[in-house]
């Protein structure tokens, strides 16, 4: 009986475990979405942001609108600052998957991950 208990709670941590890092994966690609969302809509003539997507004065704002979204989690995701690539703009995130292993018995399973999103620009070119 108690090997199939033990048996139990191993495969329910790794459900919780799984499921933790799919939850802290789509909120973190939604904010980056977002962002590259916004960015691509900077370039607009009389926008909100007006500018060059590049340019710190008008990614600052958006990427601290991005950490209030995130909220607790914001200290674990790292944004890199956005470059434009072919008429798209290209916003690269980092981040610590939220686990309830620590880290030195996860050995890497589900602790990380990295995204990168291209986003078309918008507006006049």
């Amino acid at each position: 009986m108690s090997i199939g208990v033990l048996v139990f709670l191993v495969l329910l941590f790794t459900a919780v475990h799984t499921l933790t890092y799919l939850y802290a994966q789509s909120v973190v690609e939604g904010v980056t979405y977002e962002v590259a969302l916004q960015l691509s809509a900077a370039v607009r003539t009389g926008g909100e942001l007006g500018g060059d997507p590049t340019d710190p004065t008008v990614y600052g704002p958006v990427y601290a609108d991005a950490e209030g979204a995130l909220g607790g989690y914001a200290d674990r995701v790292e944004l890199d600052p956005p470059r434009v690539e072919s008429g798209e703009v290209v916003v690269r995130v980092e981040a610590e998957a939220l686990g309830l292993a620590p880290a030195a018995t996860s050995q890497g399973f589900l602790t990380s991950f990295e995204r990168e999103v291209r986003m078309r620009l918008e507006g006049p070119q």
